[in-house]
């Protein structure tokens, strides 16, 4: 099996927040995901998180994806809040990224730059 795919907080003050999710991504997964409100959203979230550190106000963390929930979040900044709810769309764009990386072109120069014709631009005349 692949990988955990991380996403990181970018944020110097959170530097150490971090969840990983499924490498496994379904087209019904993303309809889920867009679908997915309130309790739903955060029970999508949870059943696609493998391993989590999301740092809090006070210098704890959330280490157990199970706490990942409104009242699981209370003590997080709303920076941190607002980055965990870009993480699933952030985490399906590196899967694909990585199915875009992995195609293979069935034309026998297969690895080589793409070879174009020369074309002849017509001169321009002056009406």
């Amino acid at each position: 099996m692949a990988d955990p795919i991380r996403i990181y907080c970018d944020d110097p003050e959170y530097s150490e927040t971090w969840i990983d999710f499924s490498p496994r991504w379904t087209q019904g997964d993303v309809t889920k995901m867009l679908a997915a409100q309130n309790d739903d959203f955060y029970s999508f979230l949870r059943s696609k998180v493998v391993a989590c550190h999301i740092q809090t106000v006070d210098g704890g963390a959330i280490t157990d994806p199970a706490q990942i929930s409104d009242e699981g979040l209370v003590d997080v900044d709303v920076l941190v809040f607002g980055w965990l709810g870009a993480t699933m769309p952030r985490a399906i764009a590196k899967r694909r990224a990585l199915g875009n990386a992995s195609a293979r072109l069935s034309l026998p120069n297969n690895g080589t730059g793409i070879q174009t014709a020369p074309t002849m631009t017509a001169a321009l005349t002056s009406v």
